[in-house]
């Protein structure tokens, strides 16, 4: 077994792992949109897996027909399991089978050319060399057609997808900051780097598309990417917490509907309420709470959400995001003006209803405009 086989050996454990401990988790805890993660990551060691073969002496006429429907299949899953984040209901609609296309339009290619020439393609490749990673393989015409078409597939898709899971992202924000008081890098943030990632994937399978890999060095630096990008959506699938409350947020930031419309308070009925509601959130201290959302919130008070995110946008805040924060670093404000000199600054966002130092450092500064070191330090 040379080093390539060796690599893709690895890789192939290592996606095995994790699809097999996704597959776990989401039948011992009930998320069922790690599906889409557990399917990908097997699909990704099923792809890598006939050269491996080779070198065992085992068959692989049957990659022939699976390895092109393969390859198309994986960024539109990672996709999916991103967008289904927000769906209580992770099962396809009609209109997400759209992403599927690729697949099934390489699997009729595949269906069409495999039969009669299985071996041929397949065994028309030097696999003890990275060679067979060239954009072309001399003499061998029906592999160049399913390897060719899948490569210019994955290339556009890298890029098409790139550009989905930023508008993803930018979704998210906006309706997280509606229903939640913290924003981090486990809720959402990792999201919007998936969009930067995917955009080095655009590279990697621009380099795939002609036939780069055959360098030993960019062979090196695509089996690190890869063992990153396996650990990168591995992980993040663990720790990614519910967020499919957002689907309702979403609904209403897309479809302005009659109903919505009706929900916004006039503004002669919104002062009343917006004074008692005021009131109460401040003299409970609310805020305070680290985990407070939208629906905490209105369960808490009694008062429907929708009649909150009224109240608060006609009191002149953004969003619920910011104004549970507004009201937090009012709060650590008041106490850094009487900071003790043995009180950590860490301590004051944690008293403030922050779970963290680097999240009550960003929001500090969005809201002052400084540090909460550099505002203690003008005080002085």
């Amino acid at each position: 077994m040379n080093a390539q086989t060796a690599i893709l050996f690895i890789i192939f454990i290592l996606y095995f792992s994790f699809s097999i401990i996704l597959f776990y988790v989401s039948k011992k805890l009930k998320k069922k949109g790690l599906s889409y993660l557990y399917i990908n990551f097997m699909i990704k060691a099923a792809h890598v897996l006939p050269p491996v073969l080779f070198f065992f002496h085992l068959d692989i006429t049957y990659a022939a027909y699976i390895t092109a429907p393969l390859k198309v299949s994986l960024l539109p899953l990672y996709y999916l399991y991103l967008k289904k984040l927000r769906d209580p209901d992770k099962r396809l609609k009609k209109s997400e089978y759209l992403h599927l296309l690729p697949t099934l339009a390489e699997l009729i290619l595949s269906l069409a050319v495999a039969p009669n020439h299985s071996k041929e393609i397949m065994y028309g490749i030097d696999y003890e060399s990275t060679r067979y990673m060239e954009m072309f393989i001399e003499n061998n015409f029906y592999y160049n057609l399913l390897s060719v078409s899948a490569r210019i597939i994955g290339f556009t898709q890298a890029f098409v997808y790139t550009f989905l899971i930023y508008f993803l992202y930018k979704q998210y924000s906006v309706a997280m900051r509606n229903e939640v008081s913290e924003i981090n890098n486990r809720n959402l943030k990792w999201i919007g780097q998936t969009a930067v990632i995917f955009g080095i994937e655009c590279i990697f399978a621009g380099i795939d598309l002609f036939g780069l890999y055959t360098n030993q060095l960019m062979f090196i630096i695509s089996f690190l990417y890869l063992i990153f990008f396996g650990f990168y959506f591995f992980v993040h699938s663990l720790i990614q917490p519910d967020i499919s409350f957002i689907g309702e947020s979403l609904s209403s930031i897309q479809k302005k509907t009659v109903r919505n419309e009706q929900n916004e308070l006039a503004p002669e009925d919104c002062l009343p309420k917006n004074d008692r509601f005021l009131e109460q959130f401040n003299q409970r201290q609310l805020y305070l709470e680290k985990d407070l959302t939208l629906q905490k919130l209105s369960d808490e008070l009694g008062i429907a959400k929708y009649k909150i995110t009224s109240i608060i946008k006609n009191a002149g805040y953004k969003n619920f995001y910011d104004f549970v924060n507004r009201h937090r670093i009012n709060h650590s404000i008041k106490l850094l003006e009487e900071l003790p000199s043995s009180y950590s600054l860490e301590s004051v966002g944690v008293d403030s209803g922050f779970k963290g130092r680097s999240t009550f450092y960003r929001v500090f500064k969005e809201v002052t405009g400084e540090t909460p070191s550099n505002f203690v330090k003008n005080q002085r």
